[in-house]
């Protein structure tokens, strides 16, 4: 029989390594494994996902964990700079090698499926060098994250294409393309199609680049720096003044006890007033690229929602060295707004209402599926699991709670309610409990504080990391990390002592937390509001299918700290605390103060 494990992590990449440092941070004799499907640590900044000159969209200094940095010195980066993805596979290599995890990280095992057991631990099946092998745990965290699994698209004649057809993910696998491909379409308009597109021009490869006239348009990228006063868009949006602007229903926790003023900004008359200016000013000066409206072709990457609530998808290429546009001015990217009606022999496009395009490689950046692909065992807890569902998910409860969001955040109007709709539902929202108010028959992720599944609160067995899109990427990683081992090491009620719940606790810590507490009730409701807010306050995104907290990560983690009884308000004098930026550097050692402030209060967190 497999040994039994204390804890398990699906994946090593961002959240799944820093889950893993953390969990053995505070119980440092358990036994944890990592399982990771690729051949490397790093995730999406895998050896094996390593295309030529990507870079992140973060700036040194802020993807990084705040008790390791990413220093200029040792990995060669500068103060602002783009980190190129190369770097970021070192970093995590390093990083893994400084907590000494790779002892305890299986390479090349994909986990199939996951099943709990009648005594309550999970058992794991998983292909690992091509052969079978089952690992058993007490707790698992699953931190595949967002980007893991591609969706590939079924197109005609695809089987008879005769050149490369692939999706982005498996660009690196196919390098030799780099060099010796004349042409290539590549299509889609996110990130990963901006950078596809850069990486081709930029070594004298054609490009038809395809945005597909059915799909949500291009991604909007930024520039890096903005406003008269060259302010890091990466730094505005993590600045407590600027997450005030922006309706939230978890921003009662930044320390005040939502204080004053963005009650004041989202509350009053005279502050949505003053939040509209400011919004408008934001826009015109940040979020307007003077490059996309300079020829007939760039506007044809202006992004379909163009209201400054609406989230970027980065900085990405927008930003390299040389002007990405200039390969658009010369013709070397050449864009097309059509779907693709089929593919024949010899790499041939069949554009609906367009041209035929001969190719040597078909690139398609056709996104991700949001959820693993990993099956829960028996079906009924699959079902528990939260996962998002494409059909038959209409609640009631959950179309009494947009009403209530639309009421309280009237501000929340991106084009999907028009103005006099939006108004109207708002309005009559507090009378009318059958107010007509769109709602989708899908349903996004449903994790308590983004984490776990309501189904499994009191189990404190099973926790997801890394299900929710931010740009505080490296801070959530590991307040996520945290949270769940402060979770997993408390019990459901204050008196755990027996013998089980010391061989799962080796330390002896107290046992009494309060993250995760609450009734079924409140945690359902709690739920409920935060899945269903990120489809109004992004609709041009995939707030229907995931967590978006774009403006909203710093009162995210504040969240988290507040559950975790740590300091919210983390900078020296109201000044900063207002207007300085939050980054890695402001959580150093939170695990250490979460830990005295535990035992200090008797495993109780006030």
């Amino acid at each position: 029989m497999a040994e039994m494990n204390d804890m398990v992590v699906i994946g090593a990449g961002l959240y799944g390594l820093m889950a893993a440092k953390t969990y053995l941070d505070v119980n440092p004799t358990s036994t944890v494994e990592i399982l990771e499907a690729s051949r490397s640590v790093g995730g999406v900044w895998g050896r094996d996902r390593l295309c030529r000159g990507v870079k992140t969209n973060s700036i040194a200094g802020s993807y990084a964990y705040s008790d390791f940095p990413m220093s200029e010195a040792r990995f060669g980066v500068k103060w602002h700079q783009h980190v190129p993805g190369e770097v970021v596979y070192k970093y995590f290599e390093a990083f893994a090698t400084q907590y000494d995890l790779h002892r305890r990280i299986r390479l090349s095992c994909r986990v199939k499926t996951v099943e709990k057991c009648p005594d309550g631990s999970w058992s794991i099946s998983a292909i690992e060098d091509n052969r079978p092998i089952t690992i058993n745990t007490r707790r698992l965290i699953v931190a595949t994250g967002l980007a893991s699994e591609p969706v590939m698209p079924q197109y005609p004649g695809a089987s008879s294409f005769e050149r490369p057809l692939l999706h982005c993910k498996d660009l690196a696998s196919h390098h030799e393309l780099y060099n010796t491909a004349k042409t290539v379409a590549v299509v889609g308009g996110s990130k990963s199609a901006w950078d596809t597109a850069y990486q081709f021009a930029s070594l004298g490869t054609r490009v038809h680049w395809i945005l597909r006239k059915s799909g949500h348009g291009p991604a909007r990228l930024l520039p890096a720096q903005a406003t008269p006063f060259r302010l890091w868009m990466e730094k505005i949006v993590t600045t407590r003044f600027m997450t005030w602007l922006s309706p939230c229903p978890w921003g009662d926790t930044d320390g005040n006890g939502g204080g004053w003023m963005p009650r004041f900004l989202q509350g009053t008359t005279t502050g949505q007033w003053i939040s509209r200016h400011l919004w408008a000013w934001f826009s015109t000066t940040c979020l307007q690229d003077p490059a996309l409206v300079r020829s007939a072709e760039t506007r044809k990457l202006q992004p379909q929602a163009i209201k400054p609530f609406t989230p970027a998808g980065g900085f990405s290429a927008r930003n390299y060295p040389p002007d990405f546009f200039q390969y658009i001015d010369s013709g070397m990217i050449q864009i097309h707004t059509a779907d693709i009606d089929g593919l024949a022999a010899p790499g041939s496009v069949h554009l609906r209402d367009g041209p035929s395009l001969e190719v040597d490689a078909l690139i398609v950046s056709g996104g991700w599926q949001h959820w693993p692909t990993i099956k829960f065992l028996p079906a009924e807890v699959h079902e528990q699991m939260g996962f998002p569902r494409t059909q038959g998910a209409r609640n009631p409860q959950a179309e009494r709670i947009d009403r209530e969001i639309l009421r309280q955040f009237q501000f929340l109007n991106n084009g999907i309610m028009d103005k006099d709709a939006a108004a109207a539902a708002a309005a009559v929202a507090a009378t009318a409990a059958d107010t007509k108010v769109p709602h989708r028959d899908d349903a996004p992720w449903r994790l308590y504080r983004f984490m776990v599944p309501p189904a499994f609160i009191n189990d404190r067995s099973i926790g997801f990391a890394g299900f929710v899109a931010t740009t505080l990427n490296a801070v959530c990683a590991q307040t996520q990390a945290l949270w769940l081992t402060a979770y997993f090491s408390s019990s459901s009620s204050s008196s755990s002592s027996s013998d089980d719940n010391r061989s799962t606790n080796p330390n002896n810590l107290p046992t009494s937390l309060p993250v995760g507490r609450g009734t079924p009730d409140q945690i359902w409701r709690d739920t409920l509001v935060h899945s269903q807010f990120s489809q109004w306050r992004y609709p041009g995104s995939f707030g229907h299918r995931f967590p978006i907290a774009f403006y909203e990560g710093l009162p995210y983690v504040d969240l988290l700290l507040k559950d975790l009884g740590l300091r919210v308000r983390r900078k020296d004098g109201v000044l900063r605390e207002w207007f300085e930026s939050y980054g890695p550097e402001d959580y150093c050692g939170i695990v250490g103060e979460w830990l005295a402030l535990w035992r200090g209060n008797g495993g109780k967190v006030e």
